[in-house]
C-alpha cells in the first residue's frame, strides 16, 4: 500500500489528471503547494475513470453542500488541508480528481496521503 500519490492541476485548468485512490485506501491529508491561484479546492470522485462519472463529493449529513476548503495563493509555504471523515473511509472511491474554482497561471502539484499507513 502506497502512503502518498501526486496529482497535477495543469497550467490553464481547473480540475487534476485522475488519481488511482486504490493504493492509497482513503485520503488523510492533501499538501497544497505554494502559490497555488487562490479560491476554494473541491474534490471530485467517480467509480471508474470515465470523466463523465466524476461528481463532487457531498458534505456528510446532517450538513450539506460541496466539500470544499478554501486556499490562498502566494504563500511561502505549502499548506497541509486536514481531510475529514468522508474521505477517510475506506473504500471511499477508487477514483478522484482535484477541483480548483481558479485556473492556474502554472502546473501545481498536490500530495495525497493515505488514511491509514
Amino acid at each position: 500500500m502506497r502512503s502518498a500519490i501526486t496529482a497535477t492541476v495543469n497550467s490553464g485548468a481547473v480540475v487534476s489528471d485522475v488519481i488511482d485512490l486504490r493504493e492509497l485506501g482513503g485520503i488523510r491529508s492533501i499538501s497544497v503547494p505554494a502559490n497555488v491561484t487562490s479560491g476554494q479546492l473541491l474534490i471530485q470522485a467517480a467509480p471508474d475513470t470515465t470523466s463523465a462519472s466524476f461528481a463532487r463529493v457531498q458534505k456528510a449529513p446532517p450538513n450539506s453542500g460541496d466539500l470544499q476548503f478554501s486556499v490562498v495563493g502566494s504563500v511561502a509555504l505549502g499548506v497541509l488541508l486536514s481531510a475529514p471523515d468522508e474521505l477517510r473511509a475506506p473504500g471511499f472511491s477508487p477514483y478522484a480528481r482535484i477541483e480548483l474554482s481558479a485556473a492556474q497561471i502554472a502546473a501545481r502539484t498536490f500530495t495525497l496521503y493515505a488514511a491509514r499507513w
